[in-house]
């Protein structure tokens, strides 16, 4: 009973002290390629992005065989061979499955664990006193069930971040709570192996390999985010929560620049740095591939300093479309205008006549320009929608829609084209929203604002 109660006890140390590296391990990862933003950006592609389907597998038998075997030359030639065949299992899983719509990654990833639980059985038994090692089918079962639960517990640490609700990476319990659905998976195998062994007894350095290892999960991380990083990953990750949701509110869709700093871009026919005014947040393009040269610049009001009896909410830089066909021969969508208004400096108002569907004018646009005021007609190649509106005049494209915001275009002398974000109740200023553009556009990237000029159309009644 004594022996078996100090096999017991070993037993369970041991696969304390294997939790700890294993679990040390995971979270290192999650500290280094998880959360919103990676620390380390250059680290891309399917076989990083993809890394826990092969590498914690492969870091856990590691881990296994460094804490298990009496010999650590065989422990670390075995953890090699373990990494070798976990990261073949994958490769080989995943073209297969490309051919085969992904039928055949499951079964192919089985044989690879079946694989890799037979060469590791086969070492231990070369490690332990004869009779001492797990036998072949534990470590085969460990192991199918460990990469049976694989893939529910990556879909388990699915982290969202710039959501209306808090991620879970935000505080300790949530990471953990997070990351500890990978660390379980691993636990059937070594329950069944290192329980099996207990009698034989663990090495007796088994703590200072389990140091030596925690030292070098540690390293990576104090490298990239400083010594402190596993205790301050939550407020870090917190703080990146916050960063992204300021972004994201202002219509971007990752972090991007602070007043100050500059955004360059290629949105016309020549280069153009911009520097963000105080006040405005840079937001990043969209619409690119990573690395390739933005083909915008938008900046929009810093949420938050809010800049009383401020015009301009939004303005982007692009490539120069030109006004859109606003044409007088029938046969395209149906617009509506009314005579040019000379308090808004010969400007007119259109709206969409008729529509799919069955759909209406909002009542709001259709009780502010009523059919009455609709004398000429114009035609343009897109539909506006219910609740849009146009303003057409010299210089000036704006499209608006009812009791939300107005953009209007203007070129720029450097051949790109300029979206101005006003509120759609300020649309009768629009002169001093141009003004207000024209003085941002050459304080913060030198450029200026075209002549206004007549609008290429010709209204028929």
């Amino acid at each position: 009973m004594a022996s078996g109660q100090v096999g017991w006890a070993a037993a369970a140390r041991q696969v304390a002290l294997l939790a700890l590296v294993v679990g040390s391990g995971i979270y290192a990862w999650y500290a280094l390629f998880g959360g919103p933003v990676t620390v380390l950006p250059w680290a891309d592609g399917p076989i990083v992005s993809a890394a826990p389907i092969w590498l914690l597998p492969a870091w856990y038998l590691m881990a296994w065989q460094v804490l298990a075997f009496a010999s650590l030359r065989r422990a670390l030639i075995g953890a090699a061979v373990s990494l070798g065949l976990s990261l073949l299992t994958f490769v080989a899983a995943l073209l297969l499955g490309l051919v085969s719509m992904a039928l055949l990654v499951l079964p192919v990833g089985l044989a690879g664990v079946v694989l890799i639980g037979r060469d590791l059985a086969r070492r231990d038994a070369a490690d332990a006193a004869p009779g001492a090692g797990a036998p072949r089918l534990a470590h085969i079962a460990g192991l199918v069930v460990g990469y049976a639960g694989l893939l529910p517990a990556l879909l388990a640490t699915n982290d969202r971040y710039g959501m209306p609700y808090p991620p879970a990476g935000i505080s300790a319990a949530g990471i953990f709570s997070l990351l500890a659905p990978l660390l379980l998976i691993c636990l059937p195998h070594a329950l069944l192996t290192l329980t099996w062994r207990a009698p034989n007894g663990p090495p007796r350095f088994m703590p200072r390999r389990a140091g030596a290892l925690l030292l070098l999960i540690w390293l990576p991380g104090a490298l990239a985010l400083g010594p402190f990083w596993p205790a301050l990953l939550p407020s870090r990750h917190a703080a990146l929560h916050a960063e992204l949701r300021l972004f994201r509110d202002a219509g971007g869709y990752q972090v991007g620049r602070y007043a100050g700093e500059a955004m360059r871009a290629t949105p016309g026919p020549r280069p153009v740095a911009l520097t963000v005014p105080e006040g405005w947040l840079g937001l990043e393009d969209r619409n690119r591939a990573p690395a390739e040269t933005p083909r915008s610049i938008e900046i929009v009001r810093d949420p938050r300093g809010p800049a009383p009896g401020a015009l301009l909410r939004r303005v982007r830089l692009q490539a120069r479309w030109g006004l859109p066909a606003l044409t007088v021969e029938p046969g395209r969508v149906a617009l509506g205008c009314t005579e040019p208004d000379p308090a808004m400096g010969g400007v007119f108002a259109c709206r969409q006549l008729v529509f799919e569907y069955g759909e209406a004018s909002n009542p709001t646009l259709a009780e502010r320009l009523p059919e009455a005021a609709l004398v000429r007609r114009l035609y343009t190649p897109w539909a506006g929608g219910a609740d849009v509106y146009h303003l057409v005049g010299p210089g000036l494209l704006a499209r608006c829609r009812v009791e939300q915001r107005c953009t209007l275009v203007f070129a720029t002398r450097e051949g790109t084209e300029a979206e101005v974000e006003i509120p759609e109740e300020s649309a009768a200023l629009w002169r001093e929203a141009r003004g207000e553009a024209a003085r941002l556009l050459r304080d913060a990237a030198g450029l200026t604002l075209e002549e206004a000029e007549e609008v290429p159309v010709t209204p028929a009644r």
